[in-house]
């Protein structure tokens, strides 16, 4: 597991590389001049610009500042500085990022929480009323925009009925609206997973078969149904908690909250380009990695994930040999290396009581 995990590790640079790449090319091309967003519209020289120009490396072209920003990336660990602040950029992403993950933390939390009991509670009360509430609500909740539910939020519990905060992140107060605004869409889409997947279980026969044996119907669906089902509910975790942290820029920019979502968006406003690559590399990766935990969790999940990540790893491994033309099947297991199986063989209708020649 651990060669798969640096494999998977260093598949990402030429990601990187590429969304590097990518993105500050679409920077490059977007209308505006950041020099002049520094300068300002009106009231310098020519001279000045040029110092301007030539201070934050746009006095050449584009493929020359890619390789700048590549090399300062890879020689010194930098992400550059912002041509808007004049801050480093790591600076700014080591003060917002755990605002940012941890906001995705808390409403991944809540969304497993809520989602999957009631997934479960929907597929065990298939075709009922209350599976059928379950299923409308969540059509619903799947449909509403993020931003349009934040808004109404913020209309209703901070104006209206003054319960809630609706701007900063003072006090536990303040989590609560973003939270929830961030979570309750990826709820439904995982609500309707784990009532898909536990349906599917739930139907398998070693589930019969523990119910035919008299075990309790709640270890059934806890001990058996639930563990087996768990695959695709990961999947959708793991996808739905990068897109949380990925929803931050809308969600942090209506409720004014300093994470790297809010200063992603004032980026691409002030044509910062060191800051808006900056801060996509940083997403980047924060979601491949999770891409390869939720991998890594199948190997924990499912034991058989678990014999093919040994298996890779060159640990001994059953091999099948097909059958002579009628001739008895023969097993062969051992490790394989070089192309010579070293094992021992066996078989039915070998020696005494065999298949005759």
């Amino acid at each position: 597991m651990l060669k798969y995990s640096i494999k998977r590790i260093l598949l990402m640079i030429p990601i990187l590389l590429g969304v590097i790449i990518i993105v500050y090319s679409i920077s490059y091309f977007m209308p505006g001049d950041p020099v002049q967003t520094v300068l300002g519209a009106t009231g310098y020289t020519q001279e000045q610009y040029d110092m301007t120009a030539h201070r934050l490396g746009l006095d050449v072209g584009l493929p020359m500042q890619i390789f700048n920003y590549l090399k300062n990336l890879v020689t010194k660990g930098e992400l550059g500085v912002s041509y808007y602040t004049g801050r480093s950029v790591m600076e700014e992403v080591v003060q917002r990022a755990p605002i940012s993950i941890g906001i995705g933390i808390l409403s991944s939390l809540v969304l497993i929480v809520i989602s999957v009991p009631i997934g479960i509670i929907s597929a065990v009360k298939q075709n009922s009323v209350l599976d059928y509430c379950i299923s409308v609500l969540a059509i619903v909740l799947a449909s509403v925009p993020g931003f349009w539910l934040a808004l109404e939020f913020i209309l209703l519990f901070s104006l209206k009925l003054r319960w809630l905060p609706a701007s900063g992140l003072s006090t536990w107060k303040h989590y609560i609206l973003p939270v929830a605004c961030n979570s309750l869409g990826s709820i439904a889409m995982l609500a309707r997973m784990t009532r898909s997947s536990m349906l599917e279980v739930i139907r398998a026969d070693y589930v019969r078969t523990a119910k035919a044996k008299g075990v309790k119907y709640e270890v059934v669906i806890t001990r058996h149904a639930l563990k087996n089902a768990l695959i695709p509910i990961i999947t959708v975790i793991g996808a739905q908690f990068s897109m949380i942290i990925g929803g931050s820029v809308i969600i942090e920019n209506i409720f004014s909250i300093p994470g790297m979502g809010s200063r992603l968006v004032a980026a691409i406003s002030n044509r910062d380009y060191t800051m808006l690559v900056g801060i996509t590399v940083v997403l980047s990766t924060f979601t491949m990695l999770m891409v390869l935990l939720t991998d890594l969790m199948y190997a924990f999940v499912d034991p058989r994930i678990k014999a093919e990540f040994e298996s890779l790893n060159g640990r001994r491994r059953p091999v099948i040999k097909p059958p002579a033309p009628g001739g008895p099947n023969v097993a062969v297991s051992g490790a394989v290396t070089d192309g010579v199986t070293s094992g021992h063989v066996s078989g039915a209708g070998i020696g005494k009581g065999g298949a005759k020649p």
